[in-house]
């Protein structure tokens, strides 16, 4: 019987997971991991005195040694009674792989990106993942965990898993997933969400644990041209991309209330948001974002943010503290945030169409189909590997967001005028 689970990480929430299962016996002291696959950029230092050399293929990491991939590259490697698959923009290092007496210890510390671990049944084998401060125990079990900048989230499969932080601990069982937040003790467990189960299907090897297909699923509306839609949410009472499968998570009591087209994501403006994965966003040069925006105040102190790609690649927002009523699009190009404003456009209880545009040549800004500002930039667009509908930080948004849509390449004024009348006349 295998037993696998995957292990996603980031850099500023920590954890370990601890995991014990039977493995045959294989003898010996250190048994250093074995590269068997590098797929482009791949590099290592087998040693921790060795310098980063090429990765190759039989190439062995010992203790200490490290691995890291590239962008749009992954690696994988083979380790007593495991096997461990490194995803994009990943640097892991092995802490340790040895027998000792009848029992197999292997820990590994994830630096940063996303490793999946396949374990096969045999000896004892205890197999840690280290990123910090917390701990899953696992009972003959299938398990996901998952570490984003502020929280790491444990689901189950199959088995039962112990998550301890901050000395609590709670049972996650079957069918079940549980939070840990930066500083903070486990959350109760709760059914698994419809978003972690469809990343189940796809990428944990358990196509039966997809949630069930939206009835009726539904097709872009307000004519967005299809041919160059990256990512699109509807919020249609739920968080899913039903253009690119970048599904969401809602933060912190996000929720949904009548929309523009159906429902619209709802935010209170304290500390609620949606997050999403970015995949087939972070390496665009040239882009659109639009969305529909009902404001429930403008308040001159503050900013409330409707879309970012993270990292600021682009952001669209109300911006109170630097102009009246102000729609605000900015880029991070060439390192440096290039602005594009609008001053006195934006009002209250009414749905906006708001949209900013880059071709590599001119970022542009629009308001309700028409264009409002422009500014004239070439250069290097910067890296943004998430979403956010809202804002994480303090530029939470208070109002409506619907039918938000992201595109490979600039729309023209004639397709973001389209896009303005077909929804405006629903």
């Amino acid at each position: 019987m295998q037993k696998r689970f995957w292990i996603a990480g980031g850099m500023l929430l920590v954890m370990a997971i601890l995991i014990s299962v039977v493995l045959r016996s294989t003898g010996g002291d250190e048994h250093p991991a074995r590269v068997v696959a590098c797929v482009n950029k791949v590099d290592a230092h087998p040693r921790p005195q060795e310098d980063w050399q090429p990765a190759i293929v039989d190439m062995q990491i010992y203790t200490g040694g490290r691995v890291r991939t590239g962008a749009a590259s992954s690696a994988r490697l083979e380790l007593p009674q495991a096997v461990v698959r490194l995803a994009a923009d990943t640097i892991f290092t092995v802490k340790k792989s040895v027998t000792q007496g009848d029992k197999l210890l292997t820990t590994l510390f994830l630096e940063d990106g996303r490793l999946w671990a396949n374990l096969t049944a045999g000896q004892p084998h205890e197999f840690t993942v280290e990123t910090g401060n917390a701990v899953a125990a696992v009972r003959d079990t299938r398990l996901s965990v998952w570490v984003t900048e502020t929280q790491t989230l444990v689901s189950v499969a199959e088995g039962t898993v112990t998550l301890t932080a901050q000395e609590q601990s709670v049972d996650v069982v079957a069918g079940q997933q549980a939070v840990v937040a930066q500083d903070r003790p486990p959350s109760s467990p709760e059914p698994m969400s419809d978003e972690e189960r469809g990343l189940w299907a796809t990428q944990g090897g358990m196509p039966e644990l997809a949630p069930p297909t939206p009835t009726p699923t539904p097709e872009p509306t307000c004519a967005q041209p299809v041919s160059s839609l990256v990512s699109w949410w509807s919020g249609d009472g739920n968080a899913m991309d039903f253009q690119g499968g970048n599904h969401g998570t809602l933060k912190n009591g996000a929720g949904f209330a009548s929309g523009l087209v159906d429902q619209a994501f709802s935010f209170d403006g304290v500390n609620d948001w949606v997050w999403t994965p970015g995949t087939h966003i972070d390496g665009l040069q040239q882009l659109s974002i639009e969305a529909w925006v009902k404001l429930n105040s403008l308040p001159s102190h503050r900013i409330e943010r409707f879309v970012t790609l993270t990292g600021e690649k682009a952001v669209l927002r109300y911006d109170g503290l630097s102009g009246s009523d102000q729609l605000h699009f900015y880029m991070m190009i060439d390192g440096r945030l290039r602005h594009v404003r609008a001053d006195g456009v934006l009002h209250t209880g009414v749905f906006h169409h708001v949209a900013g545009t880059y071709d590599g040549r001119v970022m542009r800004l629009y308001l309700d189909g028409v264009q409002v500002g422009s500014l004239a930039v070439s250069g290097k667009v910067g890296r943004g590997s998430d979403v956010e509908l809202s804002s994480s930080f303090s530029e939470t948004l208070n109002g409506l967001l619907d039918e938000v849509g992201i595109y490979d390449r600039a729309l023209s004024a004639a397709e973001i005028g389209e896009i303005f009348d077909a929804c405006s006349a629903k």
